[in-house]
């Protein structure tokens, strides 16, 4: 739960940018040039160190550590980024997947911050692509292990993080498959078929369209 004293937007924002930077933490110039870019020096760094008095009166004094480079202590404050991070570096699949709760900071806009804009949408597809590797990862070894059910769950997850992949839809199909569910791979690839020429106005590529042919010839 985040206090409601940092609850505005910026210092939102801020929390979430040292979620993000994890263990390696982020410069303070950095933050003046992410958070302030229009401000002159003086007037940055005054504001820094007030969203940062407003961190530490929310979270605590040991909230934030670091000298040049500032972080979160997460013996103070809790991230499921940085638990994500720490799974997937940890070689925990399973555990980082649950932890995904979807696209970092969605729909989130903080006007006049372009760099941050930037940074954020960047940290978004680095997050969002380590949770899609880490699926399929978990995918093929299900399939290894001739448990389709679960790959067929982690494969409609993946299918959820971008539903115009035919690569993604593929995975699926197979799960299904394997599964012993052929009609639901077909009807899949038909809600597939229709999504893509909706939103592209292209039709699906040739790995799904053969995939489909082979299964109605089989």
């Amino acid at each position: 739960m985040v206090p409601a004293t940092v609850t505005q937007r910026k210092r939102l924002a801020f929390l979430a940018l040292l979620a993000g930077a994890g263990s390696r933490g982020i410069a303070r110039e950095r933050l003046l040039l992410l958070f302030w870019p229009e401000s002159s020096a003086g007037r940055a760094r005054n504001a820094l160190y007030q969203v940062l008095y407003a961190m530490r009166q929310a979270l605590g004094d040991q909230s934030l550590v670091g000298g040049d480079e500032l972080r979160l202590e997460p013996s103070v404050v809790l991230s499921d980024v940085a638990e994500f991070q720490e799974a997937i570096a940890r070689g925990r699949l399973d555990t980082a997947v649950e932890l995904y709760r979807g696209p970092f900071l969605d729909a989130f806009h903080l006007p006049g911050t372009p760099e941050l804009e930037r940074w954020l949408e960047q940290k978004r597809q680095e997050l969002c692509r380590a949770h899609q590797t880490a699926l399929t990862h978990l995918i093929a070894d299900a399939m290894r292990r001739r448990d389709f059910e679960t790959a067929v769950r982690y494969a409609e997850r993946l299918v959820a993080t971008d539903e115009l992949s035919d690569r993604m839809m593929v995975t699926l199909m197979e799960a299904l498959v394997a599964s012993g569910d052929v009609t639901a791979a077909l009807s899949r690839a038909r809600v597939h078929a229709t999504t893509v020429r909706r939103e592209l106005g292209a039709n699906v590529g040739p790995s799904v369209t053969q995939l489909v042919a082979r299964l109605v010839a089989g």
